[in-house]
């Protein structure tokens, strides 16, 4: 029986390899230990461009066990992106009933704008 934290390695083997003491998934994709981890999602993230972004870059060069929820994770997590999020609702303030009048100049609305100088 296989240890659940070293199943997904054990899942990729064959793909695997060892160049100048790095482990490689694919020749080119390094698999990086959990300590590094945070630090190599937030290199490609400084620029704020998504989680799709950010995962392909990501993907070009690394590999770990559920990379892809690390960076969503990251991402949520990110100030700057929740306020950069277009497709995030925008909050709306609750409706109010209107009350019409029941005589002319029972009620006036006014619009205030200024200062201006």
């Amino acid at each position: 029986m296989i240890d659940a934290a070293l199943l997904p390695y054990f899942q990729v083997r064959t793909e695997s390899s060892v160049h100048d003491g790095c482990v490689l998934r694919s020749p080119q994709r390094i698999m990086v230990p959990e300590a590094l981890r945070h630090a190599l999602v937030s290199v490609p993230h400084e620029s704020h461009q998504g989680t799709v972004r950010t995962k392909a870059r990501l993907r070009e060069l690394f590999w770990w066990p559920k990379m892809d929820l690390l960076v969503e994770q990251y991402i949520k997590s990110c100030q700057v992106c929740r306020v950069l999020d277009k497709t995030a609702a925008a909050q709306q303030a609750p409706l109010q009933p209107v009350h019409y009048p029941n005589a002319a100049w029972e009620k006036i609305g006014i619009d205030i704008v200024g200062p201006f100088s």
